[in-house]
């Protein structure tokens, strides 16, 4: 973080440790709530709420302030969207820094759309702040639907394959059954034509 010397009185909230006035208080976890979205956020003032955010980083936070005159609902989140064409460019910035593990690209992707509906403006980590139009919007609920229709669809394809390997278990335990079922008929036939 730089140029904090310009915020003197400033509290400064990173990742789980929380300074004022050069102090480190440090937290045991972040005191987030979320009823009202599905992020969980810390309300700073009436119109400020820090949302967080994970994106390069688990403990990545977003500011979120609204009622700015002249631009309605401005979001200020840093490395979650790297630039408005980070945004249209299906996850520039996700692939771009490297992250390996999916639940937290999943995550990632999830912030982002949440954020994107969230607000009117963005100020994103690197280039211009612009404004969330409607097709941006669109654009992040339509990945958000495709993604849990793809969730769905891999549910139910993961339950047909259950049923389908159920199935198979049952044949297969059917043919056991029928097979040493004809094993005692030879033998005792065989028996029968000794005797």
């Amino acid at each position: 973080m730089g140029n904090l010397n310009l915020f003197p009185c400033a509290e400064i909230h990173s990742g789980i440790a929380t300074f004022h006035a050069n102090t480190l208080r440090p937290q045991s976890a972040p005191s987030f709530a979320n009823n009202r979205s599905d992020l969980p956020f810390r309300s700073l003032s009436d119109n400020a709420d820090l949302y967080l955010t994970p994106g390069i980083s688990l403990q990545d936070q977003s500011l979120v302030v609204r009622r700015v005159h002249g631009h309605g609902t401005v979001a200020i989140v840093g490395k979650l969207v790297l630039n408005e064409e980070d945004l249209t460019s299906s996850n520039s910035a996700i692939r771009a820094f490297g992250v390996e593990d999916s639940e937290h690209r999943k995550l990632w992707q999830a912030t982002r759309r949440e954020i994107v509906c969230l607000a009117d403006f963005v100020i994103p980590g690197y280039g211009v702040p612009f404004k969330v139009n409607e097709t941006l919007k669109r654009l992040a609920e339509y990945r958000q639907t495709s993604e849990e229709e793809k969730r769905e669809k891999g549910d139910e394809a993961e339950e047909k394959r259950g049923d389908e390997a159920e199935e198979r278990k049952r044949r297969e335990g059917m043919k056991r059954k029928n097979g040493k079922r004809r094993e005692g008929m030879k033998l005792k036939n065989g028996r029968e034509e000794k005797g």
